[in-house]
């Protein structure tokens, strides 16, 4: 952290052990979804190898969708986390940029066109 002229009072940068501190939750909040998968493997195992393989399916699409919330929240509490130590309160209050919005659904709608267009994810005419 740099010091500031206007801030009543500069603290040294955190260490390698206040950061640990602060991260582990999160670690954990994202190994045990795939405990859970490992644990689960197990009883359907006895199920057969079709039943194992979509459950490693639905494993890999879950472990992407819960990648993409992780991404999204951890942004979040960085942005208020600089909003908050600015210390200045109209920039807690201020909405996010009005230009984000339409880059996420532009995004979206690329990887709708992808996954319309690559051949495993259409649907078989029959």
């Amino acid at each position: 952290m740099t010091a500031r002229a206007d801030h009543p009072v500069a603290r040294p940068s955190p260490g390698a052990l206040y950061v640990l501190a602060l991260a582990w939750p999160m670690t954990l909040k994202a190994a045990f979804p795939l405990g859970m998968v490992v644990i689960d493997g197990w009883p359907v195992s006895a199920l057969g190898e079709a039943a194992l393989a979509a459950l490693g399916l639905a494993a890999a699409l879950g472990g992407i969708v819960l990648g993409v919330n992780f991404a999204f929240s951890h942004a979040m509490q960085i942005r208020t986390a600089r909003a908050f130590g600015t210390g200045d309160p109209r920039k807690c209050s201020q909405p996010a940029s009005s230009l984000e919005g339409p880059k996420i659904r532009k995004d979206v709608r690329n990887l709708y066109r992808i996954c319309t267009r690559f051949p495993p994810f259409q649907q078989n005419a029959a």
